[in-house]
């Protein structure tokens, strides 16, 4: 249950003014709030023995009352205190009345996109998920994925409606809102839709983005994962996928978690080791080689997968402009980028210095 700052306050002030274990439990017996943190959670089986008469009942043993906190706009909740029902029954009742006035405008039943939300950004505690489980029929085990929509200059919440379009509240998929530059998509997938079929998805989603709406956005896709539980993990992949994409300027607004093997490698070795390989390759001469004309020219040449001919035709010189330029790496640097193990490493040098640079910008 989704409880407002000012009742679970609320509750801890009376357990704090009558020095006493004063706590709130749901209608299955759950703690929802006490002052001892290892409580939150666990189930008083007590609860289930009461007998209320207008609102108030005692423990079978007499050791604790409890106080039914009704609300129209949500489920019982119920107030227990220590101590038998002639000893705290004004206390509870005024404790009540309070918790009542907080109620009626602080706590109100989360929508599904808002459970979500709350998953997504890892704000559910175990028993608050049954409970949503139980609430929304959600499907605890279903596969699903996380695909986020990230703007950097227009406000994402233009795009919701549109999301909503294609992906109604009546299919399985949700769109919810985490901020005003992002939006999470959490697709759901049957046993028969694989990676694959995401990425056709979300290439027309791109298309759609770029083409129809005129927005400038960025798309990230997590794994798949199995459980409402950890579709969280999905979105932090989705996540780390546009920084590495935006980070290392991969080819492209949509990056995969999944196929950026490389950088997340490069990103997990220490910064100092990596500082050490890239000032021990990263030469001089090679600084001063490395203009936007030529950085540009090993760029095209490494997304056409040192195709002569393509990289030439989409950087718009001839394809002996092209080799001239190459030879005059291979000359500054000793590495024949026409060659895939030279390719290779003048790529990682390159990323590295992307790595480090980004690194030093957030510091």
């Amino acid at each position: 249950m989704h409880l407002d700052s000012k009742l679970k306050n609320s509750v801890l002030d009376a357990a704090a003014t009558l020095k006493a274990d004063v706590y709130l439990l749901d209608e299955t017996g759950t703690v929802l709030v006490s002052r001892d943190e290892a409580r939150v959670g666990t189930v008083d089986l007590a609860l289930e023995s009461v007998t209320f008469e207008r609102g108030a009942g005692e423990s079978e043993d007499g050791t604790a009352c409890y106080f039914a906190v009704q609300s129209d706009n949500y489920k019982p909740v119920y107030l227990a205190l220590p101590g038998t029902l002639e000893q705290m029954n004004g206390y509870g009742h005024f404790i009540c009345e309070l918790l009542r006035e907080i109620l009626k405008t602080a706590v109100k039943r989360p929508g599904r996109e808002e459970i979500y939300r709350s998953l997504l950004l890892d704000r559910f505690e175990p028993f608050e998920l049954q409970e949503a489980i139980r609430d929304f029929k959600l499907d605890p085990d279903n596969r699903n994925i996380v695909i986020l929509i990230q703007t950097f200059e227009s406000d994402a919440m233009s795009l919701y409606d549109t999301l909503l379009k294609i992906f109604p509240r009546s299919m399985a998929d949700v769109v919810a809102p985490i901020n005003r530059y992002v939006i999470a998509l959490v697709k759901s997938l049957d046993n028969n839709e694989d990676i694959d079929s995401v990425i056709q998805l979300v290439n027309a989603l791109d298309d759609t983005l770029a083409n129809e709406l005129s927005v400038g956005a960025y798309v990230g896709v997590g794994s798949v994962k199995r459980g409402l539980i950890n579709i969280k993990d999905s979105f932090y992949e989705a996540q780390e996928a546009i920084n590495l994409g935006i980070m290392q300027q991969t080819k492209g607004r949509v990056f995969l978690f999944q196929r950026l093997l490389l950088e997340r490698f490069l990103q997990e070795i220490p910064r100092e080791l990596r500082r050490q390989y890239y000032e021990l390759a990263y030469t001089e001469s090679m600084k001063k080689l490395m203009t936007d004309e030529i950085l540009e020219t090993m760029t095209k040449f490494f997304e056409n997968n040192l195709n002569l001919s393509e990289a030439a035709r989409k950087l718009y010189i001839h394809r002996n402009t092209l080799i001239y330029r190459l030879e005059k790496i291979q000359k500054v640097t000793g590495l024949d980028l026409r060659n895939f193990d030279d390719a290779v490493l003048l790529k990682i040098i390159i990323m590295l210095g992307k790595s480090l640079s980004s690194t030093n910008r957030m510091e």
